[in-house]
């Protein structure tokens, strides 16, 4: 999953520290942070046997955009 996210400093801090916090938790899963090209966007790899986590982690991600 590849979730592109308004850049800022903060935005990017924040992402960095989620990414942290999950890996503690899951660490079947890879977090990849990329700020580039004044964009900014974390990638979300699991296992295919933790795919029911992603999943539910992209419904919460997309429940959270506005309307």
């Amino acid at each position: 999953m590849r979730l592109e996210l308004i850049f800022s400093p903060e935005h990017a801090a924040r992402a960095a520290e989620l990414a942290a916090r999950e890996n503690g938790c899951c660490s079947f899963s890879t977090f990849t942070l990329t700020i580039a090209d004044g964009g900014l966007a974390l990638e979300v790899a699991v296992p295919a046997e933790h795919v029911e986590v992603l999943d539910a982690l992209s419904e919460r991600a997309g429940a959270a955009l506005p309307v």
